[in-house]
C-alpha cells in the first residue's frame, strides 16, 4: 500500500485516512522528550491516577509537572485501597498539589477515599483531589454545542492546546504513543463530536487506552 508505506516512512498520516483521529501520531512523536520552555515559569506539579478496571486493564500512575510526565508507575491488579496509598506515597514524593484522578467506575473510591485523606490540610499545604469525569457536559458556550461529553471535549483540548502547539511532553514509551495516535473521533446522531466508543479502540489496541487517557487527564487538571 503506495500510502501507507509514505505515512511510516515521511510521517504524512494525512495520506492514509487519518483525518478523523483526534492526535495524529506524527504529531505525537513531536512531543516525545519535548522540552517545552513555559513562559510563566511556574511548575505545577500533580499524581493523575487511572484506576484498573475488568478486562487486564493497566492502573497507571503519572507523576507530572506542567505538561511533563516526570516518573510513573504502571501495573495490573484491582486492591483500590492499595492504589490509594501508591498514590499517596507518589503525590508526597512529587511535592504534588493535585491529584487527579479518572472517576467513573473503580476510580470512585479511590477519590472518594483520597478526599477524606486530605480533607484537612497537610503540612500547611491544601491538596486539591480532582475527579474527572468524561461522561458530563462540556463547558458551557460553544464547546457544549460542539462536543457530546466531556471527555471528548477534553481529549480535543489537549490535541489543540498541547499536542498541536508543541507544549505537550511525553516519554519515548511506544505503548503510550500507540494508544494517543489511535483514539478517533465520529459524529453522533445529534450531530455533536464524539469519541469512538472505547470496545473499538480497543480491538484496535488489542488492550484499554488506559496510558492516553491518564495523559489527557492530566492535561485537563493543569487547566
Amino acid at each position: 500500500n503506495p500510502a501507507l508505506l509514505k505515512a511510516y516512512k515521511e510521517g504524512d498520516w494525512n495520506q492514509h485516512g487519518v483525518a478523523n483521529l483526534v492526535i495524529p501520531r506524527s504529531i505525537a512523536l513531536k512531543c516525545v522528550n519535548n522540552k517545552f520552555p513555559w513562559e510563566d515559569q511556574f511548575a505545577r506539579r500533580m499524581t493523575v491516577v487511572d484506576v484498573a478496571g475488568e478486562g487486564g486493564d493497566e492502573a497507571v500512575i503519572y507523576n507530572m509537572e506542567n505538561a511533563t510526565v516526570l516518573d510513573q508507575e504502571i501495573y495490573s491488579h484491582r486492591d483500590l485501597m492499595d492504589t490509594v496509598g501508591r498514590v499517596i506515597a507518589h503525590a508526597k514524593r512529587n511535592n504534588s498539589t493535585v491529584i487527579a484522578v479518572d472517576k467513573p467506575g473503580e476510580g470512585a473510591g479511590v477519590w472518594s477515599r483520597l478526599r477524606e485523606v486530605f480533607q484537612n490540610d497537610i503540612n500547611g499545604n491544601k491538596m486539591v483531589v480532582y475527579g474527572f469525569d468524561g461522561r458530563i457536559s462540556p463547558p458551557e458556550g460553544l464547546d457544549d454545542e460542539t462536543y457530546a461529553n466531556y471527555k471528548t471535549y477534553a481529549w480535543f483540548k489537549a490535541s489543540k492546546l498541547y499536542f498541536k502547539e508543541g507544549k505537550a511532553n511525553i516519554p519515548n514509551d511506544p505503548e503510550l504513543i500507540r494508544q494517543l495516535s489511535a483514539v478517533k473521533w465520529k459524529y453522533h446522531s445529534n450531530g455533536k463530536i464524539i469519541l469512538e466508543d472505547k470496545k473499538k479502540i480497543k480491538e484496535i489496541l488489542g488492550r484499554s487506552p488506559d496510558r492516553a487517557d491518564t495523559y489527557i487527564i492530566a492535561l485537563d487538571a493543569l487547566q
